[in-house]
């Protein structure tokens, strides 16, 4: 049943049937001694089986009368793992939540699978948005979106809480893609839900329709109606501080800072940056830490004060590198070439536009691909050579 390996406890949650849990890690000894299974000491000791025996067995299992409880259980145990990862996924404890959900993805996913196969809808849709930020962190847009779509068509029976949350992560990873249609329908049909201002995510953290109004916001804002994106993220943060929804008040005014920037008010762009830091550190997500990192480093390169603008953005590519987070990566890189050209060093500032331009590639940000590109056309210009990026 297991896809890429599988723990102890999954073993003994999913596999064990009438076995006593206390004779699981018996009877894995014995089949690892017999070179049946094999045992891979990681953080926590992972089994997994040799793919001709894998595909042996499953063919044996497929055959047996035991298949559709196994195939529930397994589903289960994983929803629960999606869960209890996902408030961790946004704490201090995210790089090692995010390594834990990298080594069972195939596992989530064959859980995913199964429950759009059987019309499992509140399933499919709890594990899909518990999965949203760790899709996001890693670049998996495209791949979270569609288990999310698919999860979306069948969930007619679910709950309206469940619906709202996969709506919210389903906007933010169709915004990553440039799809603005698409968020601005998932985002309405969220807030049009009875309900959605009682509804909270999964840890009981986030405010759902305070999370909706904001992705409206980055809709407006990226169709180049900064008045109304400031009117949405202004209504959410009202949403945000009434329930003391600690992530939302930091998210909105992570945004207003931007669009503060975007008017030439850097200024305020600062001030309303650095009052969200200071909110986002009681939340702990190293995540969030980068982002603010980021803006300000942008804020600091508009300002001129590039020394600081170049310690910052230092600051949120460490974070970035450490949690592998490679859509933060490629901002960050991008605003210290900015930096690096404008303190007369194009050739470190090839470098850093030319890895933000990879990570944009590889996790399909179309809709900041030009930016990167803007810098080495710069650079170019600089370098005297107009034509190459002409």
């Amino acid at each position: 049943m297991f896809a890429g390996g599988w723990t102890l406890e999954a073993a003994e949650a999913v596999g064990a049937g009438d076995i006593q849990q206390g004779d699981v890690v018996d009877l894995l000894s014995r089949l690892v001694d017999k070179s049946l299974v094999v045992a891979e000491a990681q953080d926590v000791v992972r089994y997994r089986m040799l793919e001709p025996i894998r595909q042996y067995a499953r063919e044996r299992f497929e055959e047996s009368e035991e298949v559709e409880a196994v195939q529930s259980r397994h589903a289960e145990f994983y929803l629960v793992l999606a869960e209890e990862a996902e408030p961790g996924v946004e704490g201090p404890q995210q790089a090692a939540w995010l390594e834990r959900l990298e080594a069972e993805h195939d596992n989530l996913r064959i859980a995913l699978s199964w429950s759009l196969e059987r019309g499992e809808a509140e399933l499919g849709l709890r594990v899909g948005e518990a999965l949203g930020q760790f899709w996001y962190l890693r670049g998996y847009f495209g791949e979270g979106r569609r288990w999310l779509e698919g999860a979306l068509a069948k969930a007619s029976p679910a709950s309206k809480a469940a619906r709202a949350n996969a709506l919210r992560r389903l906007s933010f990873l169709a915004f990553m893609q440039g799809d603005l249609d698409r968020v601005q329908e998932a985002s309405e049909a969220g807030l049009a839900l009875e309900g959605v201002e009682q509804f909270w995510d999964i840890a009981g953290r986030r405010s759902i329709a305070a999370g909706l109004l904001h992705m409206l916001g980055l809709v407006m804002s990226a169709r180049g109606d900064p008045e109304r994106a400031i009117q949405l993220y202004e209504e959410s943060l009202v949403l945000s501080r009434k329930v003391r929804d600690e992530r939302g008040i930091a998210d909105n005014l992570l945004l207003l800072g931007m669009e503060m920037r975007s008017r030439g008010d850097l200024g305020k762009a600062r001030e309303l940056l650095e009052e969200g830091m200071r909110v986002g550190r009681g939340v702990a997500d190293p995540e969030l830490l980068a982002a603010f990192l980021t803006q300000l480093c942008d804020t600091f390169v508009l300002q001129g004060d590039l020394e600081r603008a170049t310690m910052i953005g230092e600051k949120a590519v460490a974070v970035c590198r450490e949690h592998k987070h490679r859509f933060m990566l490629s901002e960050v890189l991008c605003n210290l070439g900015w930096a690096a050209l404008l303190r007369g060093e194009p050739e470190r500032a090839t470098t850093l536009y030319a890895e933000s331009l990879e990570l944009k590639r590889e996790v399909g940000l179309m809709l900041l691909l030009p930016e990167s590109l803007d810098g080495l056309a710069c650079v170019a210009v600089a370098k005297g050579e107009a034509e190459r990026w002409r």
